[in-house]
């Protein structure tokens, strides 16, 4: 029975540490979401593509990152 207990114990610490990361990387993505479109004129982190030379956020940039993503899928990578 103990050593169940500390399997699960062990577990649910890296089941925590895993969500502490994915907490960090959604944090990560929802800033770059969020930035400005100027941002690219004033200087900065952001997100864009080519090679149309876009700036992308917020709904456009979600939409963009799920076809390449969903391309790259059906690619077989």
């Amino acid at each position: 029975m103990s050593d169940m207990v500390d399997e699960l114990a062990c577990e649910i610490g890296r089941l925590q540490q895993e969500n502490e990361q994915l907490r960090v990387d959604a944090a990560r993505y929802n800033w770059l979401r969020n930035r400005d479109l100027n941002t690219i004129s004033q200087g900065g982190v952001f997100a864009g593509m080519t090679p149309e030379n876009v700036v992308l956020n917020e709904d456009d940039l979600d939409r963009e990152i799920d076809a390449a993503m969903n391309s790259k899928d059906e690619a077989g990578s």
